[in-house]
């Protein structure tokens, strides 16, 4: 989606390849969203309003997990226990 908008450029890889790439070549976990995490995001404070970050930050917390992330709203999360590196 970000690749569309024109928000993200890649040199060199196709957004079809990314996952091999983080998984496979860069050793990165990815993991399935789970139903459980899935059922329970509302928990979260809504700070940051798009849905599909909101899910992100929410599996990273529920799996005590750090999140590769950019956005700067995420360091709001902090205090319910969100881990981020970029």
């Amino acid at each position: 989606m970000k690749t569309a908008l024109r928000k993200l450029t890649l040199e060199n890889y196709s957004p079809d390849e990314l996952p091999a790439i983080a998984g496979n070549i860069m050793g990165y976990q990815i993991l399935p969203l789970e139903a459980q995490e899935a059922a329970t995001f509302y928990q979260l404070p809504l700070i940051h309003r798009d849905p599909f970050d909101r899910m992100l930050i929410w599996q990273a917390i529920s799996t005590k997990l750090i999140l590769v992330a950019k956005d700067s709203e995420f360091t709001a999360y902090a205090k319910y226990g969100l881990q981020t590196v970029w």
